[in-house]
């Protein structure tokens, strides 16, 4: 359960800094670029928490693929997200650890605004 619940926080921390990185690259390319304008680059993400199954499939052209529920929800978390944001289920939300009390989020100092539930 704790293992769980650490790989969950990883996964946070390293959506919001893809995310942090993202913007950064938005704002370091824009002023070298005839098409962009700063901040003109966003993503979104959805995680959710459960089982898949994955693996290699193809001979001449093998591809990795991941399947299951998990990655349909999260998918359908993505969708609805707002720009800049990490959609998050309840489930998955609950699942976080927390200290003292605390949410994790809350003491990484993630903004509210980036995890949409």
């Amino acid at each position: 359960l704790l293992t769980k619940r650490l790989i969950l926080s990883g996964m946070v921390l390293l959506a919001r800094d893809i995310m942090k990185a993202t913007e950064k690259y938005s704002l370091s390319v824009a002023p070298f670029s005839l098409e962009l304008q700063p901040g003109m680059i966003h993503m979104r993400m959805g995680l959710a928490l459960g089982k898949v199954t994955s693996g290699v499939i193809g001979y001449l052209q093998p591809r990795y693929h991941i399947f299951g529920e998990a990655l349909e929800h999260s998918v359908h978390l993505e969708s609805k997200s707002r720009a800049d944001c990490l959609n998050i289920c309840e489930r998955t939300l609950k699942s976080l650890p927390a200290f003292g009390g605390e949410p994790l989020v809350h003491l990484l100092e993630i903004p509210d605004s980036f995890i949409y539930c």
